[in-house]
C-alpha cells in the first residue's frame, strides 16, 4: 500500500503509484456501467446495488486516508524543487484536489451531524 510505504514520499512512489493504482478497477467499472445503462436486466441491477456501496467504501478508504494525504502533501510541498513537467504537475494536482474535497465534505458532514 502506498500509504504504508516506509520509503520517503517521492513523486514516483506516491503520485505516480496513486495515479495508476486503480486502473483495472476503473476500466471494469466503466464497462459495467455502460452495460448497465445500455442493456440492463434484473441481474445486472442486483449486482449494481451490491457493488455501489463497495465502490463507495473503497473510494472513502483512499480519499480519507490520513497517511496517504500526508504523503501526497509532502510531495506537493516539494513541488517547486522537483522541476515537474506539465503532465507531472497535472498529476500532482489531481490527488490534492480529490483528497482535499473529500476531506472537506467529510468534515462538513460530520460537523453538521454533530449539531443535531
Amino acid at each position: 500500500m502506498i500509504s504504508d510505504s516506509k520509503d520517503a514520499p517521492t513523486f514516483a512512489n506516491t503520485i505516480e503509484e496513486l495515479n495508476y493504482s486503480g486502473d483495472l478497477l476503473n476500466k471494469v467499472n466503466k464497462v459495467f456501467s455502460n452495460l448497465k445503462e445500455a442493456n440492463t436486466n434484473d441481474s445486472i441491477q442486483t449486482i449494481a446495488q451490491k457493488v455501489a456501496p463497495l465502490l463507495s467504501q473503497h473510494e472513502d478508504a483512499i480519499n480519507l486516508n490520513d497517511k496517504l494525504f500526508a504523503r501526497v502533501k509532502e510531495v506537493n510541498d516539494q513541488k517547486d524543487k522537483l522541476k515537474l513537467n506539465r503532465e507531472q504537475s497535472r498529476l500532482l494536482k489531481k490527488p490534492i484536489r480529490n483528497l482535499c474535497a473529500e476531506v472537506q465534505t467529510f468534515l462538513l458532514t460530520k460537523r453538521n451531524s454533530s449539531k443535531r
